[in-house]
């Protein structure tokens, strides 16, 4: 008798299959249970990075490095247009809606904002006719200074920068007038610093904005009280120029390269190093030199003055009858000639004058520092590769080599 069996599929309880997964996993050696754990924490930190990017991919950046006042502007603006935002970097970035960015830039820039830590020339834009002179000079001043920070603040290391001017009242004259100042506080990005060029710069750009104030008398600090210019404008370099340290450092350059290639061609290609350092004097002073020679005496000025008197021909009465004899007439008295002259001269001491402009930036000291690689003594059979270091002779002989560079 054939055994009939049932052809109905037979269904398992979930639960009763999640439990024989769990034992299964029970089973497993512990180093399996840490990865497969390891594996579940990394997919769940994806997935939340995912969510987290899919609400913020609709937000872009409005304004970055804003100052407090101009954030609390801006969030004002916000909150009156109902447009939602979102603060970060400690309230300095805020993040709009990307659909509304160009938007609510243009808005803002009808208002003036971000003013970039200070009022502009756009104070004088609502103005009474109440307003007295001082008010309307400090309002001028404000001015003035908020514009030349924004300036400023537009450089590349630059993150915020504060100017505060001085401007005396103009006197009547010129004795009485005192003079303008300016002191410029720059805050740089981090890890940031300003070239020398820069600073001038902001000093060249600051004097140049405000009348009658010289550079001398601005000064330049960064946020950690630090000067990089004042007075004289000696800045981080004492006081060269850029244009003069840009010369030193050609001649500098140009004497390690001579230097360099007699090296090179002694010792080989890479088996010495130089270094040169110059003192330049680049002071400009003008000589005026007078010599006096009392043994060879010039003639300045000569006069000469001559005078005569008397008549050389003697004669007597005019006519016919002067002439006939028995004519007792004598003939007029002469009176004898006579002459004087007279002559003056002057005498000057003769002298010299010599005029002497001394060359800018003559060397006055240069400081040599050579490197020299030991001797390499190729390997042998029997020996290996090894090294010797120079001797006093050669070294003595390299040192006169480049001292007449």
């Amino acid at each position: 008798m054939a055994e009939q069996t049932d052809a109905t599929p037979r269904t398992e309880n979930p639960k009763n299959g999640f439990q024989v997964l769990i034992g299964r996993i029970n089973e497993w050696p512990l180093p399996r249970k840490l990865a497969l754990m390891a594996v579940t924490l990394i997919s769940l930190a994806l997935f939340a990075f995912i969510i987290l990017q899919a609400r913020t991919a609709d937000y872009q950046l409005l304004y970055a490095n804003l100052d407090e006042s101009d954030a609390a502007s801006i969030v004002d603006r916000l909150k009156g247009n109902n447009t939602p935002y979102q603060l970060t970097n400690n309230g300095k970035n805020i993040r709009v809606p990307v659909n509304t960015v160009h938007e609510m830039r243009l808005q803002l820039a009808s208002a003036g904002l971000p003013r970039g830590g200070g009022v502009g020339f756009e104070i004088f834009d609502k103005q009474s006719f109440a307003l007295t002179d001082f008010v309307q000079r400090v309002n001028y001043t404000r001015a003035l200074q908020g514009e030349l920070a924004r300036t400023i603040a537009s450089l590349n290391p630059v993150e915020s920068a504060r100017v505060h001017l001085a401007l005396p009242e103009k006197r009547l004259f010129k004795d009485q007038q005192k003079p303008a100042t300016a002191s410029v506080i720059v805050n740089l990005q981090p890890g940031r610093r300003m070239s020398e060029t820069q600073i001038q710069g902001i000093v060249y750009l600051v004097s140049g904005s405000i009348e009658g104030l010289d550079t001398d008398h601005v000064t330049v600090i960064d946020q950690n009280g630090k000067i990089l210019t004042g007075t004289g404008n000696k800045g981080l370099l004492g006081t060269l120029s850029p244009d003069m340290l840009e010369f030193q450092v050609q001649v500098e350059k140009s004497m390690e390269e001579r230097a360099q290639a007699l090296l090179d061609k002694a010792l080989g290609s890479k088996k010495a190093m130089v270094r040169i350092t110059a003192s330049l004097d680049f002071a400009q002073f003008e000589k005026t030199e007078e010599i006096f020679d009392p043994e060879e005496p010039v003639i300045r000025s000569e006069q000469i003055n001559e005078e005569k008197s008397g008549s050389e021909i003697v004669g007597g009465v005019p006519g016919v009858q002067s002439n006939l004899q028995g004519n007792t007439n004598s003939a007029a008295s002469a009176t004898p000639p006579s002459s004087r002259a007279q002559k003056t001269t002057n005498y000057e001491i003769s002298k010299v004058v010599s005029k002497t402009v001394n060359p800018v930036g003559t060397i006055k000291k240069i400081s040599v520092s050579v490197l020299v690689a030991d001797k390499i003594i190729p390997a042998t059979k029997k020996e290996p590769e090894k090294t010797l270091p120079r001797t006093e002779a050669e070294l003595a002989s390299l040192k006169k080599m480049i001292s007449s560079a």
